[in-house]
């Protein structure tokens, strides 16, 4: 009887300790995203946005810079950063966690990449700066390379020439209108470029992808996609 007891007490000892542990958790997230979130629209320094800046130009030149990138929002808070569903792989995640109580952890710096007549192009470019100005994060592979490859950073096909080019290369009407998309890709012969994407539907759960420069009209690759049964 007593050890039974015991057992009881114990298990009910756990379930508080749970519960108080889990309490914690809830309120200090609550309290981070409502501290960091209050402080959306305030400005970044001009020391951060310049580096920001810089990072960009590196690659493509001030005057592509100037004219098809531009910054489109920015602010002190993880209020865009919480509600993505990869925060918990986020790196400004792990900075929060170090330093929680810190109310400048990260910059967000926002840029958009269009060039105008290509209603096609409209990528975003985002980095992540710590409170003392050190990038912890974003995506600078994306930034057009113009100075290295200005032959690359036309993107001067649209839509229509890119679905005449798949037709030609043998991708199948299928079941249903194809899917395409103008983005950046890590996939194969694709690596670290912007590309057309254009997939067909064959039966219900497969068809076909083909990979096309949107510079050069070039297929790039070919592929399959299928659905698990």
């Amino acid at each position: 009887m007593n050890i039974l007891k015991k057992s009881w007490l114990l298990l009910l000892l756990l379930t508080m300790v749970m519960g108080c542990l889990s309490h914690t958790v809830v309120r200090w997230q609550d309290e981070a995203r409502a501290r960091l979130r209050a402080k959306q629209g305030m400005p970044i320094p001009d020391s951060i946005i310049a580096k920001s800046d810089s990072v960009i130009i590196s690659k493509t030149g001030l005057d592509f810079f100037h004219n098809y990138i531009h910054r489109a929002k920015y602010d002190t808070s993880l209020g865009q950063v919480f509600d993505m569903p990869c925060f918990d792989t986020h790196p400004a995640k792990a900075l929060l966690e170090e330093y929680p109580n810190d109310p400048d952890v990260p910059y967000t710096v926002l840029y958009r990449f269009n060039i105008p007549g290509r209603p096609w192009i409209n990528e975003p470019i985002r980095f992540y700066f710590d409170s003392i100005g050190s990038f912890i994060g974003g995506r600078p592979q994306e930034i057009p390379k113009y100075l290295a490859y200005p032959d690359s950073c036309t993107f001067g096909m649209d839509s229509v020439t890119a679905i005449n080019i798949a037709r030609k290369a043998g991708l199948e009407e299928g079941i249903s209108p194809w899917e395409m998309s103008f983005g950046w890709s890590n996939e194969g012969l694709m690596n670290k470029k912007y590309t057309w994407v254009i997939r067909n539907t064959v039966r219900h759960w497969e068809g076909r992808i083909i990979w096309i420069d949107p510079n050069s009209g070039a297929v790039l690759q070919q592929g399959k996609w299928t659905v698990e049964q």
